[in-house]
């Protein structure tokens, strides 16, 4: 027992050391993450005004990048599809049904600040382009329609991102963050009226686990 402890105590001061050791490495990376949205909701400002609770979701973002010195540049591709629930009217609760998914790429700064044996925080910023596709937002009370919306919009959009990360095993990186994205009001076809209408996507508050790999 206590030879295996030695052991994992050797096996984990190694790491750290070869995490620290790699810190100040610059090159190339390419980054995968897992990520867990919770939006918030759309809302519609028009004769029926209304807001549509969106469930929490997940999704992925896929980086490529390169590091230099305590910054790194990366473009990064981020995918997330979400659901409809619930929502409310000026004239009471609404029942809503549909999906809205979306596509953005990203072009990233970060900032890798100091830290001790590989461990330690970052921040970044960026700026978007998503590819936003509402698919049959339908909205009725009682049984009876009130609206129906779809169609999809590109539009422009940022990021504020910070978090912790881990430098293991040499070019190895784990990375816990969250960020916030926002993006601009889209332009969708109200099918009932026959007309284009804009919505609000309000933010999305985003927790990530990811894997970075250095070459």
């Amino acid at each position: 027992m206590h030879r295996f402890s030695r052991l994992a105590i050797r096996l984990l001061v190694w790491a750290l050391l070869a995490g620290y050791a790699a810190e100040a490495e610059a090159g190339v990376y390419v980054k995968f993450a897992g990520l867990y949205n919770r939006p918030s909701d759309l809302e519609v400002a028009n004769a029926a005004a209304f807001k549509a609770s969106l469930k929490n979701n997940t999704g992925f973002a896929a980086a490529v990048g390169f590091k230099f010195s305590l910054l790194r540049l990366e473009a990064e591709l981020q995918h997330l599809r979400a659901g409809a629930e619930d929502g409310a009217s000026a004239t009471g609760p609404v029942k809503v049904s549909g999906a809205l998914k979306e596509t953005t790429g990203f072009a990233n700064l970060l900032v890798d600040l100091p830290g001790i044996f590989g461990l330690g925080p970052y921040l970044g910023a960026g700026l978007g382009y998503a590819r936003v596709d509402l698919s049959n937002l339908g909205v009725t009370r009682a049984n009876v329609p009130v609206a129906q919306f779809s169609g999809a919009d590109s539009v422009f959009g940022y990021q504020g991102m910070g978090g912790l990360q881990w430098r293991i095993f040499g070019t190895l990186t784990i990375n816990a963050g969250y960020r916030i994205v926002v993006r601009e009001k889209i332009a969708v076809r109200d099918v009932a009226a026959n007309a284009r209408e804009r919505l609000s996507l309000g933010r999305n508050r985003i927790f990530e686990l990811g894997l970075a790999l250095g070459f």
